[in-house]
């Protein structure tokens, strides 16, 4: 990796946190894993990746985990409220988090810390004060409105209507940049007709791909599930892979009396996720709102027709073409699902949706702006840090 000017200094110390990291397989920790991967040999940086549970090369953080509350007692509540009560658990992690790594922030000092969880960004805001250190804050924001970032040193917005959105809620423009997230694609060494063998699926399935948390309150698979349902067709294999969360068995409800044994629930590591995209041939991403899919992308990069809505997100990765639709009104996926079916997009078209987003998020360049990024924030001023909390 090329070295700056002035690259004789000390090397930033860059700390890299995730509270799910180890034990959830969502966008949020897989990034941070990917980040991680990507900057550890920079000569610039010294680098250290903190995990709420066990993950190579991590240094874990005690907390209480949200899995562990949903299987207390308290997740006998879980139908009472399923989303509110997954955001109750997941902030106790993330306070709890913030806790543990006190030690870790008063006996390592890191320059920066670059977080994705928001309470625990606010929660390491209020560390700072407390024990008078001067790291500085870079929230990587994937969902979360203005005027919930708006007092962190430096936010690093995925596409260019995030940060938008934040100039005109009156966000400096300066404490903003750009920077979608690294995503290394590798396709599997099998032939996508060994892995079908492999996961019993036969060659005349077809089979629709979604990678997604299992909820309907954003990523609304319910819908999926249904539309799905309406195409009437027994050749049609939908695989769902994510991470369950309260809500997650009344999904599973609906789909077994949709869909019967022609849907799988799997939760997967990053690789195998792919050798699942290998074999499919379609992947829909229902939700109506997406900071940055990573899922999109690694779909896009293994060449697979795409469904998806027309939002922001959707425009920045697939750049507005005839991936996109409108997804609200019922019967809309299940008519993109039938057209998809019925007419295969041809090869050509894939292959430049393929190359076109490997080329702009599969780079090595981006961990070169990463570290442009973490120079700037750590170089400049507190920019209003002290606000936040």
């Amino acid at each position: 990796m090329p070295m700056s000017a002035g690259s004789h200094a000390r090397p930033i110390k860059l700390a890299l946190v995730s509270c799910g990291l180890g034990r959830v397989q969502r966008g949020f920790e897989i990034a941070t894993a990917r980040w991680h991967a990507a900057l550890s040999s920079d000569p610039r940086l010294r680098v250290k990746l903190f995990s709420g549970g066990a993950f190579p090369d991590a240094e874990p953080v005690w907390n209480i985990a949200r899995d562990r509350l949903l299987r207390s007692p308290l997740g006998a509540v879980r139908s009472l409220n399923a989303p509110r009560l997954w955001r109750f658990c997941y902030r106790v992690e993330q306070r709890t988090f913030g806790l543990g790594f006190i030690p870790k922030l008063w006996s390592w000092r890191p320059d920066v810390v670059w977080v994705q969880d928001l309470l625990l960004g606010r929660v390491l805001a209020s560390s700072r004060e407390l024990l008078r250190l001067k790291f500085k804050i870079v929230f990587a924001n994937s969902v979360f409105p203005p005027h919930d970032y708006r007092a962190f040193d430096l936010i690093q917005q995925m596409h260019p209507d995030a940060l938008a959105l934040g100039v005109r809620a009156g966000v400096d423009a300066a404490k903003m940049r750009v920077l979608p997230h690294y995503v290394p694609y590798t396709a599997p060494a099998e032939s996508p007709r060994e892995l079908r063998r492999e996961m019993q699926f036969a060659d005349d399935d077809w089979i629709v791909v979604c990678v997604a948390a299992w909820n309907s309150y954003q990523k609304r698979l319910d819908y999926l599930i249904e539309e799905a349902a309406a195409l009437r067709d027994p050749s049609l294999k939908l695989v769902l892979c994510g991470h369950p969360e309260p809500g997650t068995d009344v999904l599973k409800t609906l789909a077994r009396d949709k869909l019967g044994p022609n849907v799988r629930w799997l939760t997967l590591a990053p690789e195998d996720v792919r050798r699942v995209l290998a074999i499919s041939n379609v992947f829909v991403l229902p939700s109506l709102y997406e900071g940055l899919s990573l899922a999109l992308i690694e779909a896009a990069m293994a060449g697979v027709p795409i469904i998806c809505h027309r939002h922001a997100a959707g425009r920045f990765v697939l750049e507005d073409g005839p991936w996109l639709a409108d997804l609200s009104a019922k019967g809309a996926l299940a008519a993109r699902l039938r057209a998809l079916r019925d007419a295969p997009p041809p090869d050509d078209r894939l292959r430049l949706l393929q190359a076109r987003v490997a080329e702009r998020f599969g780079a090595r360049a981006l961990a070169d702006q990463f570290y442009e990024m973490v120079s700037s924030v750590h170089h400049a001023g507190r920019a209003g840090g002290e606000a936040c909390g």
